[in-house]
């Protein structure tokens, strides 16, 4: 008997994924995403559960936001973020995604510290809201301009370094970076020079290199390396 009830409660969900990319108009039930700036973006809800394993349990979760259809993004979320995501959720099933990542990260100026920092913070919402192909998406972009241009320290932002965990694949991507750079600084042109005659960015892509952010020195990561699982069930 509880088992049941309990398949029928299963039954009962509200939402479910889908075993095909939905079409935009398939549900007229709207997700209201507010973010800290007071921005309000308005999203299809089935869109958000069928990338979102986030999304998946909150919207079935029984919690006040599956019934209001309200949520109050915090953690890594600005209105460029935000944004990003929104456009990319619309874009994926048109398959124009590419358009999309090239316009939040685009190739002049490529190392605008308000695209590169959206990019990166793009990657790391995606990963707090269990969204893996959006994540895979935003690595592909990130990986091209770190061969287009061998690894610029100027790539790596320092701020979101020092809080990833060490098996995140952002962090990944940046010791790829730092290692790809490092082998060809010239250290005894440095010590010659005077390691305070050196930019700041150099001195701390060194500094950084040295004090083992590169966790292994003779790795670099192949991007297939630096992909997550996309896998994603509708267990929630």
């Amino acid at each position: 008997m509880a088992t049941k009830k309990a398949r029928t409660s299963e039954s009962k969900r509200a939402f479910e994924r889908r075993a095909e990319v939905p079409k935009v108009f398939d549900s007229d039930q709207i997700v209201v995403i507010k973010t800290p700036e007071a921005k309000v973006f308005r999203v299809h809800a089935h869109l958000l559960v069928q990338y979102s394993d986030y999304f998946l349990h909150a919207l079935n979760s029984g919690m006040k936001e599956s019934k209001s259809m309200e949520f109050q993004l915090e953690k890594h979320a600005n209105d460029l973020t935000v944004g990003a995501l929104v456009d990319w959720l619309y874009a994926k099933p048109a398959g124009n995604v590419k358009k999309i990542l090239e316009d939040v990260f685009p190739e002049a100026p490529v190392y605008d510290d308000l695209h590169i920092n959206t990019a990166y913070r793009l990657w790391q919402l995606a990963d707090y809201l269990k969204m893996p192909v959006l994540q895979n998406d935003v690595m592909r972009l990130l990986h091209k301009v770190s061969l287009q241009h061998q690894g610029s320290v100027n790539q790596v932002r320092w701020d979101i370094l020092e809080d990833l965990d060490e098996r995140s694949m952002l962090f990944r991507l940046y010791t790829t970076i730092l290692a790809s750079y490092a082998a060809r600084l010239d250290y005894k042109k440095i010590i010659a020079n005077g390691v305070l005659s050196l930019p700041v960015h150099v001195l701390e892509a060194t500094i950084c290199y040295l004090a083992g952010y590169h966790a292994h020195a003779d790795k670099v990561y192949k991007l297939d390396e630096l992909l997550v699982d996309e896998d994603l069930s509708n267990e929630d």
